[in-house]
């Protein structure tokens, strides 16, 4: 198993025996009393639908004389504090509590209410959230709110008055009492690792943005995106957001953009990393455009209140969770053939989804919520596979350039010898044609020409890697180049004999090209496949288009490769064959990235070699 894939499953053991252990913990700290720590205040009863209230529109607290209160037998003692039974097409509910007679120097009450609200003590207005001058009620957020109690509140009745029109009314969970300082120092002990994360987040998509700007290497962009919009609704999800700024709904619209576009970046990063112009690419670059267009649509609806942001939040879950299912199948195929990359990144995908799956059934059945928001732990493992793949993609780029140093290097270096050493092999060259001429001994002669001769190429080899000329790209048929060195392997008789077959989607396929730089490639690839294939067989050339590439894949049924030598093919002089100089794979390679391409390797021992060249169509080129 790969490194990095026995470093996300490590993770992932680790995060889920963490938050394991954080909910057992929680569970069992209410039976063990702590100092300062807050209270909860439970055994709430309700009454649906508002207040009597007298001609002055003070409320009737109390029933007797000519008031008409609400009597203490028609409160109903509430185990489900959010959405409460027979609710109807009312939007008003009341709540009231005893509260315990504990004394704090600052008591303070942190409630978590669905829709507008008012809190009296003594009945009297001690607290008021929402506008209330108007009609309706719009959604204001529902962050916790740390209501100021009067000292001499301890020990009565509370009453909380509550106006939602969403389908979610009442307070959840508990409501907890203590000093203010205790809530505060209770809200940052628990909310204290979103903050530190959301940070990471962010600080990691800012040092993947600096690297975009210095490499211009798109995922690297899309990367950054992902971190600092994830970053921001991971802050936006904790309370202490509002102690900075108290506006509740203003964050949820942040969070709510923050999640489009850290999904609309996940999509595009993804289709970046792995897209080869597929349907199922073209289809992902569709869907990270609707996440964008879903934000842009919605998010000003909301603002001037003519959407529910509660709705808003519940149907994009569900767009959300159907993305993930179409981003999970789409990796877990390219898993499936083995893309070392994929399969990191699924592990990802799937933890990132299951973690989604949970916070999407809380926020359906808030009334039930036990585990609270854990999509933020499943992006932690989620960007993890994010950056293995980022760092494996860097680390193959920087041998690359490796690579591309030691060939510029040879390229120096084969300009001098080369230059000092075909004088002479000409001189040679031409003796030995007299000596053959006057009598002199065939057999020597001949062998001396033919080994000048595999000098004399071996040097053309190091003079193209010192040639610093770029390619002359001029529009070309693919197929007729394709074909000219076809037809040449075909008219020599090779024994044994080798059967070429080429399969093309279109008889024309514009490239910007140099002809006889290509050639040359498709010389060196046929070579090979012919040498391979040492009790002959058959090459198939197979020429696919899409919408702006084309794909060649010459593919034989010889030796193979060995998956050790696979990876070292990549550099300069390391050949697997007798005699071999190990430039011309290095030549090819070089030859197709100046055409704006890129040629790939696939192999395995005694099963043939597979070749793939991708080329983009004249239309769509750039030479930089």
């Amino acid at each position: 198993m790969n490194i990095w894939t026995k470093l996300l499953c490590m993770l992932l053991t680790v995060a889920c025996l963490g938050f394991l252990s954080g909910s057992f913990v929680q569970a069992e700290s209410p039976m063990i009393p702590k100092s300062g720590t807050p209270v909860s205040v439970e055994n709430w009863e309700y009454h649906w639908g508002q207040f009597p209230m007298d001609e002055e529109g003070n409320f009737q607290w109390e029933r007797g004389g000519n008031y008409e209160g609400i009597h203490n037998d028609i409160w109903i003692s509430s185990i489900i504090t959010l959405n409460p039974p027979h609710r109807g097409a009312r939007n008003v509910i009341w709540y009231r509590v005893q509260l315990p007679p504990t004394q704090w120097s600052d008591p303070s009450l942190n409630i978590q209410v669905h829709g507008k609200f008012r809190i009296y003590s003594e009945k009297k207005l001690i607290y008021q959230f929402g506008d209330f001058s108007k009609e309706g009620t719009p959604y204001q957020g529902n962050a916790p709110r740390i209501v100021p109690l009067p000292t001499d509140s301890m020990g009565k009745m509370l009453y909380v008055e509550i106006h939602s029109d969403s389908k979610n009314i009442g307070f959840n969970p508990y409501p907890t009492l203590a000093s203010h300082s205790e809530i505060i120092l209770d809200l940052l002990k628990k909310q204290s690792d979103r903050l530190i994360i959301g940070c990471f987040y962010i600080l990691t998509g800012m040092i993947s943005l600096s690297s975009y700007f210095r490499l211009r290497i798109k995922p690297f962009f899309t990367f950054g995106l992902f971190g600092i919009f994830f970053g921001i609704y991971t802050i936006c999800r904790t309370t202490i957001i509002n102690f900075f700024y108290d506006s509740p709904l203003l964050w949820a619209d942040v969070e709510l953009a923050a999640l489009v576009g850290g999904m609309a970046s996940v999509i595009a990063f993804l289709v970046q990393m792995f897209g080869e112009d597929r349907p199922q690419d073209r289809a992902l670059n569709v869907l990270w455009k609707l996440h964008l267009i879903f934000a842009v649509v919605t998010i000003p609806f909301i603002r001037v209140h003519t959407l529910q942001l509660d709705e808003v939040m519940f149907v994009y879950h569900i767009f959300m969770l159907a993305s993930l299912l179409v981003l999970n199948v789409y990796v877990a195929v390219m898993a499936y053939q083995k893309n070392r990359d994929a399969q990191i990144v699924l592990l990802g995908t799937l933890f990132f989804s299951l973690m989604g799956v949970i916070d999407f059934f809380n926020h359906l059945f808030p009334q039930n919520m036990v585990i609270f928001s854990i999509s933020y732990l499943g992006m932690v493992v989620f960007l993890f596979s994010l950056i293995g793949v980022l760092i494996r993609r860097t680390v193959d780029m920087i041998a690359r350039l490796r690579n591309s140093e030691k060939l510029s290097l040879v390229g120096q270096l084969a300009a001098g010898i080369a230059h000092e050493v075909r004088n002479p092999l000409t001189i040679i060259s031409g003796n030995l044609q007299l000596m053959q001429q006057k009598g002199y001994s065939e057999e020597t002669s001949q062998l001396m020409l033919s080994e000048i001769k595999r000098i004399n190429s071996i040097l053309n080899e190091f003079l193209y890697l010192a040639k610093p000329n770029s390619p002359k790209l001029e529009v070309n048929n693919l197929m007729e180049v394709l074909n000219d060195v076809v037809y040449l392997f075909q008219s020599q008789v090779m024994n044994p004999p080798i059967q070429i077959i080429v399969t093309a989607t279109d008889k024309v396929l514009l490239v910007k090209c140099d002809p006889n730089q290509l050639k040359k490639v498709f010389v060196n690839l046929l070579r090979n496949a012919v040498e391979a294939m040492p009790d002959g067989g058959k090459i198939r050339i197979v020429v696919r288009k899409l919408k702006v590439n084309v794909i060649m894949e010459f593919i034989d049924e010889g030796t193979g490769i060995a998956a050790s030598n696979l990876k070292r093919l990549n550099e300069p002089f390391y050949t697997t064959k007798e005699g071999g100089t190990g430039l011309g794979l290095s030549i090819s390679r070089k030859i197709i990235e100046e055409h704006q391409g890129k040629l790939q390797l696939e192999s395995e021992l005694n099963h043939g070699t597979i070749v793939k060249i991708v080329l983009p169509l004249a239309r769509k080129i750039m030479i930089s």
